[in-house]
């Protein structure tokens, strides 16, 4: 029930998750790398130079970080409401997917790859960022 929300991905409580995935949100907001880093669970994929790539820890994020945390990746999760979040046995997902947290409140997945252009924008939108 809604006692504990995220329960299915392991979570002991949900105000533990809400505070680690705001302060993971805030830390975004405010270009913050090395709590972003501290803040993601390692090894963690990413999407560099249309190509996916490993990160083995806290080092590695924070050298690519800037071309992991586009502009629009990080409106996406700044933009996002870290309350009531989707949950499931494998984690529990921020925005539309575009990160996903453990039991814990830590990042296990970012998705950051941006499509070259979503459906609803009249193939309108400039190329990829990252590229």
């Amino acid at each position: 029930g809604l006692t504990n929300r995220y329960g299915d991905a392991g979570a002991k409580s949900n105000d533990e998750v809400h505070r680690s995935v705001s302060r993971f949100c805030d830390a975004v907001r405010n270009g913050d790398k090395s709590t972003v880093a501290s803040l993601i669970v390692y090894p963690i994929s990413v999407q560099l130079h249309g190509a996916t790539r490993t990160l083995d820890g806290p080092g590695d994020l924070i050298a690519n970080y800037d071309s992991i945390f586009t502009q629009r990746y990080r409106a996406a999760i700044t933009n996002a409401f870290p309350r009531n979040l989707f949950a499931k046995y494998s984690g529990i997902m921020l925005a539309d997917g575009e990160v996903w947290v453990n039991g814990d409140g830590k990042v296990i997945a970012l998705n950051n790859f941006t499509p070259v252009c979503s459906p609803d924008d009249n193939n309108t939108s400039p190329l990829r960022e990252d590229y």
